[in-house]
């Protein structure tokens, strides 16, 4: 199967001539920050047809790339906490000297305890198209912290993955357990969960205790996704549940993610803590499978953008392809103590965390986090204190009380935000906050609870 996505990547590249025949032309440059020094970057470089190619800087931020002559756009992009630098570059009139390009930090929340990092990704040990190598190169390039590997019924890429991690990046093993009666991934395990299912309820109960057994936590994966869709919700011992999968477009009625969040909220409204999380699905770090998915919906949807009901649909999936199906897009934010695999599991399976395509959005009740819960017999007043730092405009933050809107603010399209709310919560409420720019930008935060 993994041969046959070759042959059709290859064949659709030909077809949309990006494997150019003309002379290339090679042009060096070096990304660097506010200190003159390399830094690892993601670099997409487009041309006039608007066909887009990705590399990667080296660590001390250095490409070398040949194009054929003409004019380019190239972004650079090292996610949620940079700025994202667009620059026309013309090859008929580039000189030979090497292209010194800054990129700044805008935002630095690893000092107060923020982060990011992908829960959902795979290598050519599964059906991803590279070695666990290339992942964390991506990763990194990206500006995150931490990966989870979970290649399908296979943990092969294990000893490759753990020779990355070090004090400032996490690699975290992990098992997407894949059957016919759902996709689960099995987050900080040693030994591989067996995905053999004959009994439904008794055999996936069984992959809970045997991921919990290694000291594990299980992620009910996409559960709405078509043809991957599960069932069995009377099944208890799972974790977390995916709500935002990189594979799909978020807030699309109809795609996954938009039902997997209402599914989120009904479930927190019976009174339990359930802790949501967003991973990219990454099976492919240059996009180009993004590039054949945006071929696809272009073909079917053009014709009718105008005249039908899928116009707008087919819109919003354009734009969200031309963000491309990245490592980190979206990730996961998580508050800890200290980089370290324990830490970063625990704080995934407490929920103290926010997910995110864009917006950085820290949010606090009276000094809780999300996840963590307020004791309501004890103090008189409450306030939702919210700070949104975002690298794109944001439009639209959304207060969140059980399930239903408790308020919604319309921002002039701000990159940084900050406000506070007055509260007045009840015994098992829950609040999160949502925030919105144009699509697909989008943050959601785990709830805060109260008791």
């Amino acid at each position: 199967m993994r041969y046959i996505k070759y042959a059709v990547i290859v064949i659709f590249l030909l077809n949309l001539n990006i494997v150019y025949t003309q002379e290339l032309i090679e042009i060096k440059g070096k990304i660097v920050d506010k200190y003159q020094r390399g830094i690892i970057t993601v670099l997409k470089v487009q041309d006039q047809s608007g066909h887009t190619l990705t590399y990667f800087t080296d660590t001390n931020g250095k490409f070398s790339i040949r194009l054929p002559q003409g004019k380019y756009t190239f972004t650079i992009n090292k996610g949620s906490e940079y700025e994202v630098k667009i620059i026309p570059i013309d090859l008929n009139k580039i000189t030979k000297e090497e292209l010194i390009i800054q990129l700044n930090r805008l935002y630095d929340i690893r000092q107060d305890g923020w982060y990011g990092g992908d829960v959902h990704m795979h290598s050519i040990f599964s059906d991803g198209l590279q070695f666990p190598s290339d992942l964390v190169i991506a990763a990194r390039s990206m500006g995150l912290s931490w990966v989870v590997l979970t290649d399908h019924n296979t943990i092969s890429g294990k000893c490759l993955w753990d020779r990355f991690k070090d004090s400032d990046f996490v690699t975290i093993m992990g098992e997407e357990v894949t059957t016919l009666y759902g996709h689960f991934n099995a987050i900080g395990i040693e030994k591989l969960i067996s995905w053999k299912i004959e009994d439904k309820e008794m055999d996936i109960k069984r992959i809970y205790e045997d991921v919990h057994r290694q000291g594990g936590i299980v992620v009910l994966n996409h559960p709405f996704f078509p043809n991957r869709s599960y069932k069995f919700w009377n099944i208890e011992g799972y974790d977390l549940i995916e709500i935002w999968n990189g594979g799909a477009p978020p807030n699309l009625k109809g795609v996954g993610n938009y039902e997997a969040k209402l599914k989120w909220f009904g479930l927190l409204n019976k009174g339990g803590k359930l802790p949501a999380v967003a991973g990219s699905d990454c099976h492919d770090i240059t996009s180009v499978l993004s590039a054949i998915d945006y071929f696809i919906v272009s073909k079917i949807f053009k014709p009718r953008l105008d005249t039908d009901p899928f116009g707008p649909m087919a819109e919003s999936f354009k734009a969200w392809l031309n963000l491309g199906l990245y490592i980190g897009n979206p990730r996961t934010y998580i508050y800890i103590k200290k980089l370290c695999i324990d830490e970063v599991i625990n704080a995934l399976r407490n929920g103290n965390s926010f997910m995110t395509n864009g917006p950085i959005v820290i949010v606090d009740i009276n000094g809780k986090y999300p996840g963590e819960t307020l004791d309501i017999s004890t103090e008189s007043s409450y306030a939702l204190n919210m700070k949104i730092l975002s690298n794109s405009p944001v439009t639209k933050v959304v207060v969140i009380k059980n399930g239903e809107i408790l308020q919604e603010i319309h921002i002039d399209n701000a990159n940084i935000y900050s406000t506070s709310i007055k509260l007045e919560p009840k015994n098992n409420n829950w609040i999160l906050v949502e925030v919105y720019g144009k699509y697909p930008i989008y943050a959601i935060t785990n709830p805060i609870y109260f008791k």
